[in-house]
This record gives C-alpha cells, sequence and structure tokens, in this order.
C-alpha cells in the first residue's frame, strides 16, 4: 500500500530529466549507496526539491501551462505564488481571454471559475498590461479559492462584453466554450459547467446587470462583487442581491456622486425586501465579517483602480 501511495511521485520523478551540463556531478543514479558525498547529498536535495515541487502544485502547471500553449495561449512563467496566467483566444468570443490557475490547483469535476469583466477600455489596453497592474494571479491566490479565473478583454465602453457576452445569444455558449477547454488541458473531469463567480470592475457593471437580470444560468450563478462599479443598474443588482442563497458585495468610493447614489439606492431596495446586509463605515473590514455576512457595501479609499485587487482578495476569502 505504502509503494502505490508513493507511485505518482516516482513517475513524476523519472519524468524529470535535467539538462545536460559540462562536468556535471554523477547522477543520482551513479552516487554509490552508503557513501556520503557531496554528489550524493546533492542528488538527495534535488530529488527532495522535486518532490516538494511535485506536492505543492508547481509542476502540474508546467503541464498545464503546455496544455495551453498547444491551445495558442501565451502564458507567462508559473509561479509558486501567483499560479500560473496566459492569454488567447476562445472562439466564440472575438478578442482575447485571459485565463488565471491559482498555485496548488485540484482538477474539479465540473469548471468551477470566477468571471472578471474589467471597465471601459478606450486606450484599447491589452488584458497583459491589466494584469500586470493588478496582479491577477497573485490576488487569486491570496482568496484561497480553488477556482480557474476567466478574464475576457473588451475595448470602448465594455462594447464587446455587451454584444459578444452579455447577450442569451452568447453567454452560455461562451461558458460552455470555456468548460471544454479546461477539460481539455486537464483542468477538470468534466466539460461541463460548474458554478460561475460573476466580479466586474468600474464599467462593468453594465455587461454585469445584463447577466444577473437575464438568468442564463441561473442555477450555477449565485455570487456577484463589484469593485469601484455600480454606477447604475441598481433595481438589477438588489434583486439579484435579495435572492435566497446569493452572495453580491460592493466596494464603492463614496466621493464618487454615482457611485454613491447606486449603492445607495441598492440598500434601499434591499430594506424594503426585508434582505439584511452589512455597511461598512471604513475601506477596511474583517474578513470574519465578510464570511458571516451574505450582502455589504464597502466604502473604498478612492484608489479606482487599486479597489480590483483590494476588495477582491477582502469579499471572494475563502481562507
Amino acid at each position: 500500500m505504502r509503494f502505490w501511495g508513493t507511485f505518482p511521485i516516482v513517475l513524476a520523478l523519472f519524468a524529470v530529466r535535467a539538462a545536460p551540463v559540462a562536468n556535471a556531478a554523477p547522477s543520482c543514479a551513479e552516487s554509490r549507496v552508503g557513501v556520503l558525498s557531496s554528489s550524493a547529498q546533492q542528488c538527495a536535495d534535488s530529488t527532495a526539491q522535486i518532490v516538494r515541487k511535485i506536492q505543492g502544485g508547481e509542476l502540474p502547471a508546467v503541464s498545464y501551462m503546455r496544455a495551453l500553449q498547444s491551445e495558442g495561449f501565451r502564458c507567462n512563467p508559473p509561479s509558486a505564488d501567483a499560479g500560473l496566467t496566459c492569454f488567447g483566444r476562445l472562439p466564440p468570443y472575438p478578442k482575447d481571454v485571459s485565463i488565471v490557475i491559482p498555485p496548488r490547483y485540484r482538477p474539479t469535476p465540473q469548471a468551477e471559475t470566477i468571471l472578471f469583466l474589467h471597465g471601459n477600455n478606450f486606450g484599447q489596453e491589452s488584458l497583459e498590461a491589466q494584469n500586470a497592474r493588478s496582479h491577477w494571479g497573485s490576488m487569486l491566490a491570496d482568496t484561497g479559492r480553488n477556482q480557474v479565473m476567466i478574464a475576457p478583454l473588451s475595448h470602448g465602453k465594455t462594447d464587446d462584453f455587451e454584444k459578444s457576452l452579455a447577450t442569451a445569444e452568447h453567454f452560455v455558449p461562451f461558458q460552455q466554450s470555456v468548460a471544454d477547454l479546461l477539460n481539455r488541458v486537464g483542468l477538470t473531469q468534466k466539460p461541463e459547467i460548474g458554478e460561475i463567480t460573476l466580479t466586474g470592475h468600474s464599467g462593468a457593471y453594465r455587461p454585469l446587470a445584463a447577466i444577473a437580470k437575464g438568468g442564463w444560468l441561473s442555477d450555477h450563478i449565485h455570487e456577484l462583487a463589484l469593485f469601484d462599479s455600480a454606477y447604475g443598474r441598481g433595481p438589477e443588482f438588489a434583486e439579484f442581491a435579495a435572492k435566497k442563497g446569493h452572495r453580491f458585495w460592493s466596494a464603492y468610493n463614496p466621493s464618487d456622486p454615482d457611485l454613491r447614489q447606486t449603492n445607495q439606492e441598492i440598500m434601499k431596495n434591499l430594506e424594503a425586501k426585508g434582505r439584511g446586509f452589512l455597511k461598512a463605515d471604513q475601506p477596511k473590514v474583517e474578513y470574519e465579517a465578510i464570511h458571516t455576512s451574505s450582502v455589504g457595501f464597502v466604502p473604498t479609499n478612492g484608489d479606482h483602480f487599486g479597489a480590483i485587487p483590494t476588495y477582491f482578495r477582502l469579499f471572494l476569502n475563502k481562507k
């Protein structure tokens, strides 16, 4: 029983091959048993390091990277702290999509995902540039969630989201395409749609409200988080937040009149529906409050782009 318990690690050790090096020390197979030497110690250290990487999920990240690259994706080198982030096309969506896999990810039966929609993009900023600013891999890792983050690209006033994603015609095919891809690269056991957590920043409130109101895949969507994003569509968000079993969190700059008014409108609607919620007075909220409350509103310190990593980590925390 002990042999079979370690068999996957043994196979992985045989699969990992070092590059040839001039004047290299003898291999582990060449070291003499029972002789305490520097080369033998190096072999033992190297083996232990590989085992730690296998158990820590670093080597599977490399296999995911290669699988995604075979699908035409561009990938950043995997990291033990930030996992793996790749960028590429995912038909039928017309522009790039980012796939973010947390470190130590464990394959799931279905596609368990977080859909992140950025805000207005009049400067046609790439997903790579947005990732460099917000460090998506690190912020996902810090939540402790075993979900894959999906971040599509849009140009203009979230035009691509509204035309090619947040419609009855496009939303379900897009999510099925995500599920198919994750299954092909080994991240899931079946090409099926699982839970979808909705998140968004700034102008993303428009497509997110359309998805929440549309009810497409409503059996899979029970959570929505906004980061300086509720500039309008208060009734749609209130309707979503009021439903039993739903989670809804909104971070907003109280100095912005549109954000302040819409968040107050959502709270007023929730009060009328008898739905309780947490209204924080300060930007910092303890994780315990996030875990014990299903609906909440948190004022930010005014950093519009900084609200993404700060409140993504807070609202989606599972640790």
